[in-house]
């Protein structure tokens, strides 16, 4: 339903099909004149993309669809191009891969912007001229998330922060600037101040170690073959404080193993919750494993 304020009126869109299904991925056309939703079937399998007016819930048309026999994810908005409010980005795992697509609001796809076997993880804008995207993908590992930016025509892409780890990007509107909250292994949290190129313009805070006064025991991260013998699953491991390679401990388990987690990356205590070193301080191996299913691996996996 649109609500209308000055009216006091609510306007449903007029969607077909039965009650028992999903509305998604609802977004305002720049001009609000049409609003476009998702209609998205209760098996998950199968979406529309359609065009609404606003001020009569008319269907206009429906813009593009996605099948698959497994499943069907639309989880984000349409982004429209500042600059051309006739064109829109669209994130789509229809390669396997999630990935950035420009279309026009006729529902012609122009092209594929963004490609490869890893994943954009979060849009974040484009620059005012209406040349290039920024966003945070897993380009250099699933492990690893960084900032690049790739150009709308040619597709040409630059990775823009090279530090191992995670990089979590707020970023001005004009695209110029970003704070770069970043966490690695060595590092629990920095904030730096980045131009457009990825340059450190500024540290503005640091934090390398707040448990540096107490024994946190060592930990690891390593890849496993899964039962294929081809696909690697990583690893994260925190021994006892005082491990005796010759002495016997007691393993725990850690694990949550679904979809949308991600239990290990690059960042500060290898994305473990800090009670797991406090279990290792009570003379526990610690043993978490990303096992198929898990986040940033891609649709086959």
């Amino acid at each position: 339903g649109i609500f209308n304020p000055d009216l006091n009126e609510i306007v449903y869109l007029q969607t077909s099909g039965p009650q028992n299904q999903y509305l998604t991925s609802v977004s305002w056309d720049p001009s609000g004149r049409f609003i476009y939703t998702g209609i998205l079937n209760r098996d998950q399998n199968h979406l529309k993309m359609n065009k609404y007016e606003t001020n009569t819930g008319r269907f206009v048309k429906t813009l593009f669809e996605e099948r698959n026999d497994r499943y069907v994810e639309p989880m984000t908005g349409l982004y429209f191009i500042e600059r051309d409010a006739s064109k829109f980005i669209w994130q789509s795992r229809r390669d396997g891969w999630n990935h950035l697509y420009l279309y026009d609001t006729e529902g012609n796809m122009l092209r594929q912007i963004t490609r490869g076997e890893w994943e954009v993880i979060n849009l974040l804008n484009c620059d005012p001229q209406g040349n290039s995207i920024f966003y945070e993908s897993t380009g250099v590992s699933p492990v690893e998330k960084h900032l690049y930016k790739t150009e709308l025509k040619s597709g040409k892409t630059e990775r823009l922060t090279s530090a191992e780890g995670i990089h979590n990007l707020i970023a001005a509107k004009s695209m110029d600037y970003f704070i770069d909250v970043f966490s690695s292994i060595q590092m629990a949290r920095a904030y730096y101040l980045l131009d457009q190129k990825g340059v450190k313009l500024a540290t503005l805070k640091e934090d390398a170690n707040p448990y540096k006064d107490y024994k946190t025991g060592e930990m690891s991260i390593f890849t496993i073959k899964a039962d294929d013998g081809l696909t690697d699953l990583y690893c994260r491991l925190i021994k006892p404080v005082d491990f005796n390679p010759a002495k016997k401990y007691p393993a725990l388990i850690y694990v949550y193993g679904g979809p949308h987690a991600q239990m290990i990356n690059k960042s500060w205590t290898g994305g473990a919750g800090f009670w797991l070193n406090y279990m290792a301080q009570q003379g526990y191996v610690i043993f978490t494993l990303d096992n198929h299913g898990s986040a940033n691996r891609g649709f086959e996996f």
